[in-house]
């Protein structure tokens, strides 16, 4: 009887392996993690100095962007009043875009990745969240020499850029800012940082976070966090691009 038993649980076994290795990769790819779906917006206290982070669950009518849009060939909009997040790691191969003003939540131990950048208008605003720990990375590479990592495109300015949590790295392409204008552009926006990370790589004639090739640069606002912004070969770290100037305020 112990014979019996024992085959009838290898049988059982292969029976199980055999159902496995007839699932989708994507299923059990995206069930080998589960992200704390957790997100933390941040705020300013001025009676204590310090920023004041909150936790909440997701909004009602939040979209999973690796479920609507799983991968490479999407070209996505953010669209206005929208709350976006993933909810686990994914690679798009088209530059994104934001249509007014909608917030990206990139969860822990999550990074997802825009290989040709994001667009960024004047006008438009885009707040980053991120999880407890701060650790969901967020890459945005223009791959295009007169776009930014995060901001315009030829002729373009930036819009607002809030963080409230992740870690960003952004490059700008030849004429362009990592964080800011295209190649002409200025960043016309307010960036405002609360807490986590931002590395950010102007192209040749771009600012790491400003300007674009003769772009200017306006409103920075630095709360907490780290910024690591390293300009172009004739781009400042933070300003403007190559001919171009520093015309707004700088606050750390």
């Amino acid at each position: 009887m112990k014979h019996k038993g024992f085959k009838r649980y290898v049988s059982i076994l292969l029976a199980v392996i055999l159902v496995m290795g007839m699932l989708p990769l994507s299923i059990l790819t995206a069930s080998a993690f589960v992200a704390d779906l957790t997100y933390y917006t941040a705020s300013w206290d001025d009676s204590t100095g310090e920023v004041i982070t909150t936790g909440a669950s997701l909004p009602e009518g939040a979209v999973d962007l690796t479920v609507k849009y799983p991968g490479l060939p999407y070209a996505i909009t953010f669209e206005n009043g929208g709350f976006y997040y993933v909810s686990h790691s994914c690679t798009y191969n088209e530059r994104a875009a934001v249509s007014g003003h909608a917030t990206l939540f990139i969860p822990d131990g999550v990074a997802l990745e825009f290989r040709k950048g994001i667009t960024l208008s004047q006008g438009s605003t885009l707040t980053v969240c991120g999880g407890e720990l701060s650790t969901g990375e967020l890459h945005a590479n223009a791959n295009s020499d007169d776009c930014a990592g995060i901001g315009g495109m030829k002729d373009g300015n930036c819009g607002s850029l809030i963080v409230m949590g992740g870690q960003i790295t952004a490059r700008g392409g030849t004429d362009a800012a990592g964080i800011g204008g295209g190649d002409e552009g200025s960043l016309n926006g307010d960036v405002v940082v609360y807490r986590g990370v931002i590395c950010t790589y102007g192209g040749k004639y771009g600012a790491g976070i400003g300007g674009g090739y003769y772009g200017k640069m306006y409103n920075l606002t630095v709360y907490g966090g780290w910024i690591n912004a390293y300009g172009g070969k004739y781009g400042a770290g933070i300003g403007g691009g190559e001919g171009g100037s520093q015309l707004g305020t700088i606050t750390v």
